[in-house]
C-alpha cells in the first residue's frame, strides 16, 4: 500500500514538473514575442499608455534582459575555475552580465553562498564550487565530506566515530550505573 502511494506521488510530481517546464517555456516565448512587439512599436506614447494602463517592464528583476543566468548559475560559473572571495565573485558575476536589482548585492550573494543547501565550499573566506571540488580529485574534499575534516566541526552533520575501546568503556560505565541503581532499590 505504501509503495503504491509512493509510486503515485512520484508519478504526480514528475507530471507537475513536466507541466511547469512546459509552462515556463511557453511564458518565455510569450515574453519574447511581447518584447519584439514593444520594440517595433516604440512611439512617444504607446497604446497601453494612451489607454491609461501602466506599461510593464520587459526585463525581469535580477536577471539579464534576455532572461539569461540566475544568480546561482552565475556564481557556479564564476567559482568553477578557482576559489574566490565574495568580492571577487561579485565582480565575476557582474562581468557575466548578471544585473542586481538591489543596492547591496553582497547580501544577495551571501544568500547563495551561505544558504540552506549551499553548493559552495568555504575555505577561509574563499568559495569554490562543490562540483569543482568533487571533480578535481586533488586535495579538496567533496562537499559531503567538507565538514568532517580535522577542525571542521559539525558543518555537514556527520558524527565523530568512536573507537571500539571507547565504546566499551562507555558501555561498562553504563552497566555499572545500572547495577548501582538496581542494588539501591
Amino acid at each position: 500500500m505504501k509503495l503504491d502511494n509512493l509510486k503515485r506521488y512520484i508519478d504526480l510530481r514528475d507530471s507537475l514538473v513536466r507541466e511547469k517546464t512546459a509552462l515556463q517555456e511557453r511564458l518565455a516565448q510569450l515574453n519574447a514575442a511581447l518584447a519584439q512587439d514593444e520594440a517595433s512599436n516604440q512611439t512617444p506614447q504607446s497604446d497601453s499608455a494612451a489607454q491609461g494602463r501602466p506599461q510593464r517592464a520587459v526585463a525581469r528583476r535580477g536577471r539579464t534582459p534576455a532572461g539569461g543566468l540566475s544568480l546561482r548559475e552565475a556564481v557556479l560559473r564564476a567559482t568553477s575555475q578557482r576559489p574566490m572571495t565574495k568580492e571577487e565573485i561579485l565582480e565575476a558575476v557582474k562581468a557575466l552580465g548578471y544585473k542586481f536589482s538591489t543596492d547591496n548585492p553582497l547580501n544577495s550573494l551571501g544568500v547563495i553562498l551561505y544558504g540552506k543547501r549551499p553548493r559552495f565550499k568555504n575555505d577561509h573566506g574563499r568559495f569554490s564550487s562543490s562540483e569543482r571540488s568533487a571533480n578535481s580529485g586533488g586535495g579538496a574534499l567533496p562537499a559531503s565530506k567538507a565538514g568532517t575534516a580535522a577542525g571542521g566541526g559539525k558543518k555537514s552533520g556527520a558524527r565523530r566515530q568512536l573507537s571500539p575501546e571507547a565504546r566499551e568503556r562507555i558501555a561498562a560505565a553504563q552497566r555499572a550505573r545500572w547495577a548501582k541503581a538496581k542494588s539501591a532499590k
